[in-house]
């Protein structure tokens, strides 16, 4: 965990945002599809407030 933590971090000052999956019984495929419509969902309305 403290390694994963400590990229993490390196990545922020680089203005980069790191997501870290934990594996489970869900598909991966799906989980992260869904993680995207989601982002692209907020980012949209960001965009239009």
């Amino acid at each position: 965990m403290k390694e994963i933590e400590d990229s993490t971090q390196a990545l922020k000052l680089l203005s980069y945002l790191s997501v870290v999956v934990e594996s489970g019984e869900d598909d991966l495929k799906d989980s992260l599809y869904c993680l995207m419509k989601q982002n692209r969902r907020a980012v949209a309305e960001k965009l239009s407030a």
